[in-house]
């Protein structure tokens, strides 16, 4: 400073006046002649020796506005002039000492400056800034080559020469100084730090970037210091700006960088061979792996020579043939890529499969990079088998990890062109590396999905790969069983494609593949716990077969005394011997074809095994064992089929049959049961007509009849003669063997004799025969027969009985004595331990009753006894008939019904539980010998007693009877009727229950065990007879039983009912709906409803949950549907709607169930279409209204709501459908969107939305509990009601000014506050500004002192600070860039705000929401369209830290502290290519802040280092606050997040704010290098989240 102070003084005024007149400026001529007046002032009384200026940060304030981009380069210059004198009369000391301040403004001019303006700036680098000391320079290098770097990028222009001159000007002189190395690092940080910039740094690099020499290359040693230079201290910043470079999204910058790779940066080169720098290695390959998804030959081509280390540019010329170059080229291709690139590629491919993300973007990523590099093979190959399994392996997992099927199908569509692109040669030897790794699961996953059934691929690979599979089966026992599925998967692609050993493929491949699938079969036979694999095997083994020309000797000998051995070996019972049988049995039919000629022995061998084979098939036809039978016949049909001229099949079930001489009689009954089943399931098997017997089974049938003794009725071959549907057949055979030999006609006569004795025994049969007379002798005859006690007494009931039924059988016309049927029903009672007795006793029975017998009362307990009782299993069916004969004439048959019913729903519940636990493998077999029959007979007697009561009960009620006739009725009788009715009601409901569970039977066993076929066919038959019960019960009782259905489905069943409700032919939607509407009427108003239409009741079912019912059920049937149950629905809606207050509990369902109804009127397109869309519109005006005029049940709990529930809770998961009152806000969010349609019309619309928002929206708003009473459904609501409706903009805008709005928790503003101010903006333009001239600019307190200055101090920063949050707000819910035409307002009133003071109003204090402003700018608008901003934002940064380092004396809140270095944190996250010109002022932005430079460099009195604020606060702050709060290190692959985003940082005292600050400050310069070091993306919704945590503070704590 001068010696003259009032010279100072005077020099300090003028400067003063000058810079006076700026806030004055309005056009470019006004800047210029501010600038001239300022240069005057500057130049014209300076005092002498002067080497500072006064009022230098407001004059760089200045200066650096008025080199904006927008002002002409008339202002640029003169404001270049201005500098120019500055820096003349500070010099080089002073300029070292503010280089802080004058260099910010004037850097970025280069970046938009003219011709005329650019020598002018070059001028002020090459004379001031070019001579600071190094110590100077160093802090703001990476400022300075990013302010030169836009002229390099021009090489054509006029200006080029010159700052190519200035840059290498500014490297020799740190290289003067020993450190080149720094500018080499510090450029490599530009370039990746500034994309803007990278085309000036390749430039350069390509004309001064040192060549790096490969793995034993010989340099000299100047060569060598020059490599150091550019990888010291850091090798990583050189291979990161090679990474940016090769990242770079345009494809000339891709393209240079490339060339560099080859000529200067070999993929051998020491620096990325050392084992040190193996990371930096992956991330150099990793970048330029991505090159090959652009598919550009030009970038891929200088790829391919990178990684085989060739270079046809500088080889060329030495190369003096053709094959020469070839001859080097490969020998070169041989060793260098194996050696240097094969193991980086293969890491990175791993990094980018466990670094994806369940997005399909990075997921498809290194399936398209394979498949780029598999251009050039001789990369790709080795690539693509170090990799293949990996990668299949993650999509593999990806099929249950992904967050939609959308989202697999992309990546899977990504893997299958790069399946197909990979050689089958290759591919196969990846996939035989799998199965020796045992990745077999994944193997199974692979042929399952993708194509591997190509020509070439399947004659050659595919067979070679099945034989391996075979081979190691048994090698791998945990994997037995999946590598079995793959074979048979790979044998079914061999036959799929046609192919067949006669084709081109050599035979030899084919009997290869047969003598090791046989191979494993034999091994697998030796074993018996290799059962469970054994009908895989088999499987393989026929397809093979098949197309095999011959068998090899293995096939034919080995196997064939195995199978023999194993036939032998197999024992009586359990799954695993049918298993082992049913294998044998296969491999027999696949080997008999083919043993013809030569094989004869081998034949015969086989033929030979077929006897033992049938027998152990014999056992499993049994009635204990019905899960087997249809794969048994299939396969003793199969064995006969083959074997027919030898007819062993029938040979040996004739012997089995014949057994009867060395066995008891139980053995034969077996037998005999055993070959009904064959009878019984070769109708189905080999579809023959009802009146023929197949070849197979005439012989074994003549041999039951003959062995059939028809004196007694237990005999075995008696009972599957009457239990044959016709007799027809077994005639025929009998008289179809008649021949000439007496023996013969005896024995077809004695035949024919016992059919007619059978006859006589069987009511079925006997049709065609008349009674005896003399039927009274008869009878008594008979009676003295009964009586009779001694030798021979079965034998003689056995004759009586059956002449008393053929002497008063229902043919004959006789009725019995009364006294007759009181004995036999004595006889009956007593004979429970006798089965044979009370058999004849029951068949007697049924065969004299008839309409007019007249039956004791006892025989009702009788029957009830006997259908609960187990033994009587065998004979249910005449029990069920003998009551089914017996109850209409039974007088006491309601009183009973109860207890009947009871009973038959017992058994059938009993039998059903044991069927389902055989084919659930629970068990091996029933306790009842045929539990489908027995099923379908009590079900048939169940349906009989329901008749009869039905019919009972409504016989004495006349067709045409009406109310009043019914008044007229005795009211005791009237009550007696009711009692019967309900009674038949309650068992009818008994009866529909027990359908409907056997209806919804399902097997719960899921492995294949040969009784697949069997369950089918068992459980088509009783879903059969169970629905046709269901069918008839409907037709009796509609209403009943259909209320019974919906209990059931609001029970446990609701999509089997579904399902049932939609097969049953009396529950069409046309009978269905109106029994719906009038069940809903029985609950909700009874009085609407006929006598008719009434149910009883019964069924527990509320109003509620049967209109929960009739919405699910109109959910789900076929949208052309809606024409025919329109009538019943919209009356129904009607009758509803005429009277509301008795329905209303149903109303609000209601609405949902409209909704079901116009979005399948949507769907639709018929004729009334329009008018029943105007009912529809109409009836749910309606429904509107009357729901908010009477507010039922689940009204009035909206404004009751606390709580929140995130939206993404409310998708994830779903929940059924409630049965109980809902919510009316749910059913409004749930139900709008469907009822658009409806209302299209205004004054319809107007009225349904003003309710709402009356009703619903505006309470919600307006409530004392606001914001904390609102849900995401109620922003949900408000969303749906339309924008021009004038009750949804001031209810909005009515939340958005209320000052507790800003409490709103964080899971309503991102999802339900942001969108509908979205909707806001768009709506209304003028809102944003608004809101800001609402800001006032910051003025003195005037005459008001004392209390009443605070007051008004404290309410202007409130009105101010809200202001400016909704502003940010508003920002922040918009697209990006829709604040722009505000952007000039919005930094007007920041500029404003900037100048508040404590003691203005508003005061200091609204800085924190000012810095929250900027970080929606700098989150929602394009940085390119901030250039005004920068100066404002650069200055007050410097101001904020200043008052930082006032510490004590600090003016700024500790709100704004923290919401500064937020500002100031989010900037180094973004990077902007502006603000990286100032990021030299508050962190060290150079290799500085990881290697500072060593104490004898920095220490130096004659020079001054500028230090970054961050260096400079945390002292200060760590004094202040006597500790570090120090964050938590981010994870090396996170991406980059906002440091201070912490909750802590919300909800801290100004003690803590201090230490937050301080340990985020000490480490700040650390942390931004380390994020610029890891390449990481930004993760702008983080930074968005914490913005909005800031600005919504109260609801976010």
């Amino acid at each position: 400073m001068a010696a003259d102070q009032k010279a100072y003084r005077r020099y300090h005024a003028t400067i003063e006046r000058a810079l006076a007149l700026f806030d004055a400026n309005s056009d470019w001529a006004d800047y210029i002649a501010f600038l001239t007046r300022l240069l005057r002032s500057l130049d014209s009384g300076k005092p002498e020796g002067l080497s500072d200026i006064p009022c230098k940060a407001r004059i760089a304030s200045c200066l650096s506005r008025c080199l904006q981009p927008s002002l002409p380069s008339g202002v640029h210059q003169k404001a270049l002039d201005v500098y120019n004198e500055i820096f003349s009369i500070i010099g080089a000391k002073g300029l070292s000492r503010d280089l802080s301040l004058l260099l910010p403004g004037l850097s970025h001019t280069l970046a938009f400056a003219n011709l005329s303006t650019r020598p002018m700036v070059l001028d002020l680098y090459e004379t001031y800034l070019l001579k600071l000391p190094i110590l100077t320079l160093r802090p703001a290098l990476k400022a300075l080559l990013l302010s030169l770097l836009p002229v390099i990028e021009e090489e054509t222009s006029e200006d080029f020469d010159r700052c190519l001159h200035t840059f290498d000007a500014l490297r020799n002189c740190f290289a003067k100084d020993g450190q080149e190395y720094f500018f080499w690092q510090t450029l490599f940080v530009a370039s990746i730090s500034s994309p803007l910039r990278r085309p000036g740094v390749l430039i350069y690099l390509e004309r001064h970037l040192p060549k790096l020499a490969a793995e034993g290359q010989v340099r000299g040693d100047g060569a060598h210091a020059a490599s150091d230079m550019v990888v010291t201290p850091e090798p990583g910043l050189l291979v990161r700006c090679f990474a940016t470079g090769l990242r770079d999204e345009q494809a000339l910058i891709q393209r240079g960088f490339l060339d560099m790779l080859v000529t200067h940066f070999p993929l051998g080169a020491d620096i990325l061979q050392s084992g040190r720098y193996q990371k930096d290695l992956d991330v150099l390959v990793s970048a330029a792996l991505v090159v090959v998804l652009r598919r550009d030959m030009s970038l891929n081509r200088r790829l391919w020579a990178w990684f085989t280390g060739t270079d046809s540019k500088s080889s060329d010329a030495q190369i003096t043939s053709p094959m020469e170059a070839v001859g080097k080229q490969l020998e070169l291709e041989k060793d260098y890529f194996p050696s240097f690139g094969l193991y980086p590629i293969i890491r990175c491919i791993k990094v980018m499969i466990e670094d994806a993300t369940a997005l399909p973007g990075p997921r498809t990523l290194p399936f398209r990079v394979m498949l780029s590099l598999m251009d050039r093979w001789e990369i790709g190959g080795p690539v693509v088998k170090a990799s293949f399994g990996l990668t299949m392996k993650s999509l593999m997992l990806y099929q249950s990890t992904a967050p939609s099927q959308s989202a697999f199908d992309e990546v899977f569509r990504s893997a299958n062109v790069f399946f197909d692109g990979i050689e089958s040669a290759t591919l196969f030897a990846c996939m035989t590396e799998l199965l020796l790794s045992r990745e077999v699961e994944l193997l199974a996953f692979i042929v399952a999905n993708f194509n591997v059934e190509q020509a070439d691929t399947v004659h050659v690979h595919v067979i070679e790969f099945s034989k391996q599979v075979a081979k190691v089966i048994l090698d791998k026992k945990e994997h037995a069983t999946s590598l079995t599925s793959l074979l048979n998967d790979l044998t079914a692609i061999i036959i799929s494609t046609g192919l067949s050993a006669a084709d081109s493929t050599p035979s030899k491949l084919f009997a290869d593949l047969l003598v090791s699938i046989t191979k494993t079969l034999i091994a697998a036979l030796e074993g018996p716990e290799n059962a469970l694999l054994l009908p895989s095997i088999c499987i393989s083994f026929e397809r093979v077969v098949v197309v095999s020309q011959s068998l090899p000797p293995i096939v034919g000998i080995d196997l064939l005394q195995q199978v023999s051995q194993a036939v032998s070996a197999v024992p009586a019972a359990g799954w695993e011997s049918f298993t082992a049988l049913d294998v044998h049995s296969r491999i027999i039919a696949s080997l008999l074809p083919r043993l013809d000629g030569e094989a004869g022995a081998t034949r015969q061998q086989l033929l030979d095994c077929l006897p033992l084979l049938v027998t152990h098939l014999w056992f499993f036809l049994g009635s204990d064992t019905p899960q087997y039978h249809v794969a048994v016949v299939e396969d003793l049909w199969r064995l006969r089929d083959l074997s027919a001229r030898h007819e062993i099949v029938e040979s040996t079930v004739l012997d089995l049959l014949c057994q009867s001489e060395a066995h008891t009689i139980s053995l034969t009954e077996a037998q005999t049961e055993r070959f009904g089943t064959l009878y019984h399931h070769t109708k189905t098997v080999r579809r023959y007509p009802e009146d023929a017997i197949p070849p197979m089974l005439r012989r074994p049938a003549l041999r039951i009849l003959d062995q059939c003794h028809v004196e007694d009725r237990n005999e075995p071959g008696v009972r599957w003669v009457m239990s044959l549907s016709s007799i027809s057949p077994t005639l025929k055979i009998v008289l179809g063997d008649q021949l000439d030999d007496t023996q013969d006609v005896l024995l077809t006569s004695a035949r024919v004799e016992k059919l007619v004795k059978i006859l006589y025994l069987s009511e079925d049969h006997w049709r065609s025969f008349s009674t005896s007379p003399d039927i009274r002798l008869v009878y008594k005859f008979c009676l003295t027969l009964i009586e009779l006690k001694g030798y021979g007494e079965s034998t003689l009931r056995h004759d009586s009985f059956a002449l008393l039924k053929m002497l008063y059988g229902t043919r004959s016309g006789n009725t019995p004595p009364d006294e007759l049927v009181s004995l036999l029903v004595d006889k009956l009672d007593q004979t429970t331990a006798d089965a044979a007795y009370q058999e004849q006793v029951l068949d007697t029975l049924l065969a004299m009753l008839n309409d007019k017998s007249l039956l004791p009362p006892s025989l009702v307990q009788v029957l009830l006894k006997g259908l609960t009782t187990i033994p009587v299993d065998e004979r249910l069916d005449k029990w069920i008939t003998l009551l089914c004969n017996f109850l209409p004439n039974h007088a006491a048959l309601l009183p009973s019904l109860l207890k009947v019913t009871n009973g038959f729903c017992k058994r059938i519940e009993q039998i059903f539980q044991d069927l389902q636990a055989v084919f659930s493998q629970k068990t091996d077999s029933t306790a009842a010998k045929s539990p489908e029959k027995s099923i379908a007979n009590l079900l048939s007697g169940l349906e009989y007693v329901l008749a009869r009561a039905h019919q009972q009960v409504f016989l004495d009620v006349p067709p045409s009877a009406t109310a009043a006739d019914e008044a007229r009725r005795d009211p005791v009788s009237n009550r007696s009727r009711a009692n019967d009715r309900l009674t038949v009601i309650l068992c009818m409901q008994d009866a529909v229950r027990i359908c409907a569970r056997l209806w919804s039977w399902k097997s719960a066993r899921t492995t294949s065990a040969g009784d697949t076929k069997s369950f089918q066919y068992t459980a088509i038959k009783i879903r059969t007879r169970s629905r046709k019960i269901l069918e008839n019960l409907i037709v009796a009782e509609p209403q009943e039983c259909l209320e019974t259905l919906i209990g059931l489905w609001v029970g446990e069943e609701q999509r089997s009912m579904l399902d049932l409700l939609q097969t049953l032919n009396g529950a069409r939607p046309r009978s269905m709906m109106p029994a719906v509407f009038n069940a809903i009427y029985g609950r909700t108003n009874p009085g609407a409803l006929s006598s008719s239409q009434k149910s009883s009741l019964s069924i527990q079912l509320g109003s509620t949950e049967l209109v929960t019912f009739l919405n699910e059920y109109t959910s789900a049937l076929e949208d052309d549907m809606l024409e025919e149950i329109w009538t019943d629905c919209a009356a129904f809606l009607r009758e509803v709607l005429a009277n509301p207050m008795p329905h209303r509990q149903i109303l609000i369902k209601l609405i949902r169930f409209c909704s079901t109804l116009s979005r399948k009127m949507e769907n639709t397109n018929f004729s009334e279409e329009s008018r029943m869309q105007r009912e529809l519109s109409d009836l749910c005006t309606r429904l509107f209204t009357a729901i908010f005029a009477i507010k039922p049940a689940g009204f009035d709990g909206l404004a009751s709501l606390n709580g929140t529930v995130s939206k993404a809770e409310s998708i994830q998961k779903p929940t059924p459908p409630s049965h109980g009152t809902e919510n009316m806000l749910s059913v409004l969010v749930e139900a709008l969107p469907h009822l658009g349609p409806l209302l299209k019309q205004y004054d319809r619309s107007h009225a349904v939305f003003t309710n709402i928002a009356s009703n619903i929206i505006s309470p919600a708003f307006h409530g004392r509990a606001f914001p904390q009473n609102l849900s995401l459904e109620h922003l949900e609501l408000m969303r749906l009601i339309p924008t021009s409706s004038k009750t949804w903009r001031k209810d909005l805008l009515d939340a958005f000014n209320n000052a507790k709005f800003f409490e709103s928790p964080l899971d309503l503003v991102g999802n339900g506050w942001l969108p509908l101010i979205k909707q806001l903006q768009a709506n209304d333009k003028t809102i944003l500004t608004e809101c800001l001239n609402r800001i006032a600019p910051p003025a003195a307190a005037g005459i008001m002192l004392g209390i009443g200055a605070t007051a008004a101090r404290t309410e202007a920063d409130k009105k101010t600070q809200l202001e400016l949050l909704k502003v940010a707000t508003i920002i922040l819910a918009t697209d990006t860039d829709t604040a722009l035409p505000h952007l000039p307002l919005i930094l007007q009133k920041i500029e404003e705000l900037f100048s508040a003071t404590p003691e203005s109003s508003p005061s200091l204090a609204t800085r924190g929401d000012v810095y929250l402003l900027l970080r929606a700018l700098l989150l929602k608008v394009t940085h390119n369209n901030l250039p005004q901003l920068w100066p404002i934002l650069d200055t007050e940064l410097q101001t904020l830290c200043k008052d930082l380092l006032a510490g004590p004396d600090s003016k700024y809140t500790s709100s704004s502290k923290l919401q500064g270095a937020k500002l100031l944190d989010l900037l180094l996250l973004m990077r902007p290519d502006e603000f990286q010109l100032h990021e030299w002022l508050f962190v060290t932005d150079t290799i500085d802040a990881i290697y500072p430079p060593s104490t004898s460099t920095s220490q130096s009195t004659s020079t001054i280092e500028p230090e970054p604020y961050a260096a400079q606060i945390a002292p200060v702050l760590t004094a202040a606050s006597g500790q570090i709060d120090t964050a938590q290190a981010a994870s090396p692959n996170q991406m980059r997040r906002p440091w201070l985003s912490r909750a802590e940082s919300r909800n801290s005292s100004e003690h803590d704010v201090d230490a937050l600050l301080a340990g985020f400050f000490s480490q700040l310069s650390i942390r931004a290098f380390e994020d610029l070091y890891s390449l990481q993306p930004l993760d702008e919704e983080a930074c968005t989240l914490d913005l909005l945590a800031d600005v919504f503070g109260d609801g976010a704590a």
